[in-house]
């Protein structure tokens, strides 16, 4: 007892230590000073200056659309990747900037309150409907003090649901009691995200479950929603939190101590907030018109980050894919899907490829993972095709393509953002200073499960040049139709810390030169790049494929995630699980990814029908296809070490066919609902209360598998093995 009593005092004193430390460094941004009207690209601004020496401003964009910016000393300006529609380019409208003991912002829609003292506080106030508050500001704090390179929590998170040790900025906002919360991506809990942690460190999660946080992507766009009571209209509104340095959303959650973990979070019912491991404050918020509504606040926020990228119409049809298909299967798949009947518009290239020494894993044979590791194997931009080489996968590129094209059948190969260490073209883009690096200006290398590799640095216009003939010259040899991007999280963790080498936090991309040649600017650091790296990967290769095909559409798939991605490519759920892993995999925790992530601003998205990992029974796949019918992306994909999982191969073959001839039924009107989310922003699939805002019942987790497709169609899946009904709440 005596030795179990000195255990518990040692760790309760590093608590506390580390508790009183943190919290000695935590500051709240003061009182107002003074306050000015200026001039940012021919718009109105107000500007605050604050009693510990940093500056507040105000910033109208739109009637609708308000933007804060917090900045402890001086707020430096940092490439918006995120934003599509500057300052400068919404259209002029009129607000009124009125001084007194609060400093009010009035515009048609809103009226913004910005209290002066003990400390500032701003708050957002209906104009049209009845004078109530939309949202109001408990305070606005900072800590220079804490030291995210420090932060171990940063380490091995593509395992481990750890939230940061502490914060650079943090916003917290008032939580009225009536009030649900929605939207930050890709996050499989409850969709209602009140008394949730939810955050954003983009990491490769294999084999993902209902509680895995982070995941491959990171969207820090929320709705807050309330019904009408007593009286009161309900509303909705949102909020950007422009960040993406490890965004971290704690709804009715509070740390008691620097560095607690979700486990020891205490419950505050009264509060939600929002914090950032390093830059500033810099967050939007969406009134969602006059009537403040979930529809107007998710197109006013696409307007802001880029309206959804029409696709190819095929690239809304029926997608076959598996790492790896041969060249006798793939053959194969055409020659049955066209003799049976079964729509198909494309099938993909995966990794293997690109492999020179490919090794064969026999359908439901064993794969030991270890196939590429220490090898190098991989090419990059390399077909490895050989008509004389028996030990090849494909024996000529371009006459598959050709004929699988000639066939209406699409080709899409994986085009990766990494060069192994051993590539030819490594070397060349090494010695061009293509790679993201070290500190010290090393290029970085990382080991991943497919060899030591290093990253191209995207942020640099002449490794974008470089990449993009590249890419352009593979094209005219071998005339893909679209390119998947997988890994770009970027996937730079292996399994377990003590095997990683990731790029380290501090580690530097050039960005065109725009912050110096300094090596502790956070804003070419990859603490602050790293979320965002798959927006500017994207962008080049939707560039790459408008410069081959200039008048065809590009269609470009994604993995990882930040806002803004929408403008380029689809996105999918990655390595997602079928049910028969256990209750937390599954169909569910997919259809809420999926909902989520289509109400955070990427309309197109979906899932690998049946679940990437783990085999999936002839019922269970039938039930996938018949929901993920409905969505935006309807893709067939398995791994190497499953059985087959082409529709034809199942006992219920008729039940999946029947699901993929319905699709093409409604193409019609799913093409038309493609079409308007890239004028509005609105997605194909969104849960119940997207919709039906004003009836609470929408908003509890009995709703969170119904979805709607459009306005018209509400789809309510049977998702478990062995049920042939269930209940469905109509609002």
């Amino acid at each position: 007892c005596a030795s179990y009593r000195r255990t518990s005092f040692a760790v309760f004193f590093t608590f506390l230590f580390i508790g009183v430390s943190v919290y000695d460094h935590t500051v709240t941004v003061g009182s107002v000073t003074s306050a000015s009207v200026q001039i940012e690209d021919g718009k109105e601004k107000a500007v605050f200056n604050l009693s510990t020496g940093g500056v507040c401003e105000v910033i109208p964009y739109a009637p609708d659309l308000i933007r804060i910016k917090f900045h402890w000393n001086a707020i430096q300006p940092h490439e918006d990747v995120a934003i599509d529609r500057n300052l400068g380019d919404w259209p002029a409208f009129t607000p009124t900037f009125t001084d007194g003991r609060v400093y009010t912002i009035e515009t048609s829609d809103l009226i913004v309150e910005v209290v002066k003292n003990p400390e500032i506080q701003i708050h957002f106030k209906d104009k049209t409907q009845s004078g109530q508050y939309l949202l109001r500001d408990k305070k606005m704090e900072y800590d220079t003090g804490y030291d995210p390179y420090g932060d171990t929590t940063f380490q091995g998170l593509k395992n481990s649901n750890d939230i940061a040790a502490w914060f650079r900025v943090r916003v917290v906002k008032e939580s009225p009691a009536n009030e649900a919360y929605f939207g930050l991506g890709e996050v499989p809990f409850q969709l209602n995200r009140r008394g949730q942690v939810v955050q954003g460190w983009n990491s490769d999660t294999f084999f993902w479950n209902d509680q895995k946080n982070p995941m491959y992507m990171t969207l820090p766009f929320m709705y807050g929603v309330q019904p009408g009571v007593g009286g009161q209209p309900g509303f909705a509104y949102g909020v950007f939190f422009n960040n993406p340095s490890r965004p971290l959303f704690m709804f009715q959650k509070e740390r008691p101590f620097g560095g607690a973990q979700r486990n020891a979070l205490s419950t505050i019912n009264d509060q939600y907030s929002f914090e950032a491991a390093e830059g500033y404050i810099d967050y939007f918020f969406f009134g969602g018109g006059a009537n403040h509504t979930t529809q107007e606040v998710l197109t006013r926020y696409s307007e802001l980050t880029g309206l959804p990228a029409l696709p190819p119409k095929w690239g809304l049809g029926h997608h076959l894919s598996r790492w790896t298909y041969t060249e006798d299967q793939m053959i194969d798949i055409m020659n049955t899907s066209r003799g049976q009947g079964y729509p198909l518009d494309a099938i993909y290239f995966d990794i293997d490829y690109m492999d020179v020494n490919p090794h064969v894993v026999p359908p439901g044979g064993n794969f030991d993972g270890d196939e590429y590791r220490g090898t190098n194997d991989l090419r990059a931009l390399t077909f490895q095709d050989d008509p004389n080489n028996s030990n090849y996968w494909f024996k000529d590129g371009p006459s598959l393509i050709a004929t699988l094209q000639s066939n209406n059948i699409k080709t899409v190969p994986l085009i990766e953002a990494w060069l192994a260490t051993a590539d030819p073209l490594h070397g060349e883009a090494d010695v061009l200073a293509h790679f993201v690096k070290n500190n010290n200006g090393t290029s970085a290398v990382t080991e991943l499960f497919f060899g030591t590799s290093s990253w191209l640095d995207f942020t640099s216009s002449p490794a974008k040049t470089w990449w993009t003939n590249k890419q352009v010259n593979y094209l005219n040899n071998y005339p893909f139709d679209g390119i998947w991007n997988d890994l770009n999280e970027p996937a730079d963790e292996r399994d377990t810390v003590q095997e990683s080498q990731p790029i380290p936090l501090n580690g530097l991309y050039w960005a065109d030169g725009a912050y110096g040649n300094a090596t502790n600017d956070y804003r070419r650091q990859h603490i602050y790049v790293k979320n965002t790296y798959n927006v500017y990967q994207a962008g080049n290769t939707y560039d790459t494929l408008l410069t081959k095909y200039p008048n065809k559409r590009p269609f470009v798939l994604a993995r990882a995630g930040w806002p803004g991605i929408q403008r380029y490519a689809f996105n999918w759920s990655g390595d997602n699980v079928n049910e028969s892993a256990g209750p937390a995999y599954g169909q569910p925790s997919s259809i809420r990814v999926g909902l989520s992530t289509m109400i955070s601003g990427q309309g197109f998205f979906c899932h690998d029908l049946g679940g990437f990992n783990s085999s999936v029974s002839s019922e269970s796949i039938a039930r996938w296809a018949e929901w993920c019918a409905l969505m935006p992306f309807f893709r067939n994909h398995s791994p190497k070490w499953d059985l087959l999982r082409e529709p034809w191969v199942y006992p219920d073959a008729d039940k999946i066919k029947a699901s993929i001839e319905f699709r093409y039924q409604l193409m019609p009107y799913l093409y038309s609902l493609a079409y308007e989310a890239s004028i509005t922003g609105l997605p194909m699939n969104s849960p119940m209360f997207f919709h039906f805002q004003d009836d609470a019942q929408t908003y509890q987790a009995s709703s969170d598998l119904d979805f709607m497709v459009g306005e018209f169609l509400l789809a309510s899946p049977v998702h478990q093995t062995g049920a042939t009904q269930r209940s469905t709440y109509l609002p």
